[in-house]
């Protein structure tokens, strides 16, 4: 669970702090094409590569078979495989020692 360390009152810069820890983490799963496990908020699994993504969906293929992922339906993304990751732009959520629980 992430919790963020600074505790500012503008909900506006929570959402943002999010939503680039989203992207930043979704871009570099995108970039080393990193086998990934999704699972959906109706706890069906899918895997595959993330090919692209944007604020609202995702692009996810395996075997030649292209998926559209809605991101409202997605509850969470496992990558398979270890990847090495450069320090995601949040790091207010992952200096916290609590978000390594």
């Amino acid at each position: 669970m992430f919790i963020q360390k600074n505790t500012s009152s503008d909900p506006v810069k929570k959402v943002f702090e999010v939503q680039t820890l989203r992207k930043d983490f979704l871009s570099v799963l995108c970039a080393q094409k990193v086998s990934v496990t999704i699972f959906l908020m109706s706890g069906i699994k899918l895997q595959g590569c993330i090919e692209q993504f944007s604020d609202d969906c995702l692009i996810l293929r395996k075997d030649g078979i292209v998926q559209i992922l809605y991101q409202h339906a997605i509850s969470s993304i496992m990558p398979v495989t270890p990847f090495t990751a450069p320090s995601f732009s949040s790091s207010a959520f992952l200096d916290s020692p609590e978000a390594h629980d």
